[in-house]
């Protein structure tokens, strides 16, 4: 059986790989010029008639070491859906929020406020990995960029960072929503969290402005957070931010 071109690597595979290469190379034999990108599992089906073979093979997207990539498949892996609640306001940016009470009061509120095309539901740690389903949010409700709120502890400023470092090239990236920080910072109750005054304080000046950043990184210092949860729907409802003048087309 003769190998394609993106399998000429075959002959340094231990053995216990060659059966997998052997289907793809198979597959690719006869699939090559007629691809359409697909998503992983279906892809992984057609080929192995196993939904989950494609997942257990590959590390990020490629296989066998970054030789082989899913792109070269006719796949890709698709990020987990973003949840989020849209409002009558093209044109205007998205918030991120890290739990689902807070999703529940921003976006009820922002239905009537308009302050934001959608709020949309971040699900904490996984949102580091889905730059793709936020940029389909953007393209859906027309919005002009993104906001990001969670807890003022230093997990919740490093999940935002650690998304925009991961970002692709022509990928959306998220910026502090620095009214609903500064409002937590001048109302928010405060609690200890002893681990806080051991965090890298630079943190907070780096995705804050310098005066939020600072006031923060005192916070942090004496050993206290804020939960955002503090900002929640009768603070926003008692007219955290008015409804702007005008919403843009």
């Amino acid at each position: 059986m003769p190998w394609v071109p993106e399998l000429g690597f075959w002959t340094e595979l231990k053995p216990a790989q060659l059966p997998a290469a052997k289907v793809l190379n198979d597959f690719l034999l006869r699939r090559r010029t007629s691809l359409v990108r697909v998503p992983v599992k279906e892809r992984s089906l057609e080929i192995f008639g196993n939904e989950k073979r494609l997942d257990a093979l590959r590390s990020g997207d490629h296989l066998f070491g970054g030789r082989l990539s899913l792109q070269t498949l006719g796949t890709f892996v698709v990020p987990p859906p973003l949840p989020y609640r849209p409002a009558a306001a093209p044109g205007r940016p998205v918030l991120v929020v890290e739990n689902h009470n807070s999703f529940w009061s921003f976006g009820e509120w922002n239905q009537l406020a308009k302050r934001y095309a959608a709020v949309v539901y971040g699900a904490g740690e996984a949102f580091r990995c889905s730059g793709a389903a936020l940029g389909q949010v953007l393209r859906e409700v027309r919005a002009s960029g993104a906001e990001y709120l969670r807890d003022l502890d230093p997990r919740g400023l490093r999940i935002p960072m650690e998304f925009n470092r991961a970002a692709l090239p022509a990928g959306p990236l998220v910026a502090p929503a620095l009214p609903a920080y500064r409002w937590l910072l001048d109302h928010g109750r405060t609690r200890d969290k002893a681990q806080c005054a051991d965090a890298d304080v630079d943190v907070a000046c780096r995705w804050l402005d310098p005066d939020l950043g600072q006031r923060l990184a005192a916070l942090w210092r004496a050993g206290q957070w804020i939960a955002q949860e503090a900002l929640g729907y009768e603070q926003l409802m008692a007219g955290f931010m008015t409804p702007p003048c005008s919403i843009p087309g």
